[in-house]
């Protein structure tokens, strides 16, 4: 087996209270005695935020993108194969004044309402319907923090 990748990430605060960040991800896997792609090699995948944030609270967007993966250990079968995506989140969080240590946080994932698979999460074999392995849709979280 050959496996190789490599990662790369950047912080910015570029005013005072606001930020940005980037990563990218990428790796490539291969069976060499079998000369096929492994499916446990994810594609190419990125994230690009921005946000702002001071002591009492602060708020992020940010996008998530993942190319397509079509080099997978069975190329005539699409059952590994994704497409590529995009996915918005959106997220916050507030110390609540007078409560020390007490912070509520907030996001909506998946702003867009994308329809998408992430390639690790998809099985070997085709028992299920592809379709019971997508991504979540929109969806909220909201969280409440006590630190002592």
């Amino acid at each position: 087996m050959r496996i190789y990748g490599g990662d790369l990430e950047a912080h910015w605060r570029f005013l005072p209270n606001w930020h940005a960040w980037f990563s990218a991800v990428y790796a490539n896997g291969s069976d060499t005695v079998a000369n096929v792609h492994l499916n446990s090699i994810p594609p190419l995948k990125g994230i690009l935020g921005v946000g702002y944030a001071d002591e009492d609270f602060g708020v992020d967007i940010s996008t998530t993108a993942a190319a397509a993966r079509k080099d997978v250990e069975t190329p005539s079968s699409d059952l590994n194969k994704t497409g590529s995506y995009g996915v918005v989140d959106l997220s916050g969080w507030w110390n609540l004044p007078g409560l020390s240590g007490l912070k509520l946080q907030a996001g909506l994932y998946n702003v867009l309402n994308a329809t998408y698979y992430d390639a690790l999460d998809l099985p070997d074999s085709a028992s299920i319907s592809k379709a019971y392995y997508t991504q979540p849709g929109r969806n909220a979280k909201v969280s409440l923090i006590y630190r002592f």
